[in-house]
């Protein structure tokens, strides 16, 4: 039974992935294997999220790496993912801040998932949804659809996040109301 709904885990070593090799060394093997068990703890004890922070060569460099699935291995993000996450993590939080000053819309629902799902599992929360959510109605309401989720989430630049399923079912969304995304 998962323990958290997330879970954090800082520095843990790029070799530590399935398929690397143990070093040689007792004590470096030793070391190696306890990060493994705590790895494995780590993704275990998540239902909801996990977040790893991978070292990448020397310990100073360091890069942060979502596991988009419980039980996906560990990668080494290079630097352009890292950014379209970084870029797709802020258009989220601007949906809320944007919805508020250009629409006088307070999302607060919203803002209380992103809060404590993230932006990406909020997006795939939201359109796993049979039904449109409240800020969706609200938004159409304004006349503001460029400012939902499903919008962000039909951005290209994006769409790598997620499942052809949910792509199609935010085009959907916003096309059975006249909306025409940017893709």
């Amino acid at each position: 039974m998962p323990e958290f709904k997330h879970v954090l885990m800082a520095d843990v070593p790029a070799n530590a992935h399935a398929g690397a090799k143990p070093p040689e060394d007792g004590a470096d093997r030793e070391r190696w294997e306890l990060r493994r068990r705590e790895l494995y703890v780590g993704m275990t004890r998540a239902p909801d999220g996990l977040w790893v922070g991978v070292v990448c060569g020397s310990p100073g460099k360091r890069m942060l790496g979502n596991l988009l699935e419980r039980w996906a291995p560990v990668t080494d993000p290079t630097a352009d993912d890292l950014a379209v996450r970084r870029a797709f993590d802020e258009a989220m939080r601007n949906v809320y801040t944007r919805a508020l000053r250009e629409a006088g819309y307070n999302a607060t629902v919203y803002l209380r998932m992103l809060t404590e799902h993230g932006p990406l599992d909020t997006a795939r929360r939201l359109l796993a949804s049979p039904t449109i959510s409240a800020g969706f109605t609200a938004l159409w309401e304004k006349g503001r659809l460029d400012l939902t989720v499903e919008a962000v989430v039909l951005r290209a630049e994006f769409q790598q996040f997620f499942t052809d399923e949910e792509l199609d079912t935010a085009r959907e969304r916003l096309e059975q109301l006249g909306y025409r995304p940017r893709e």
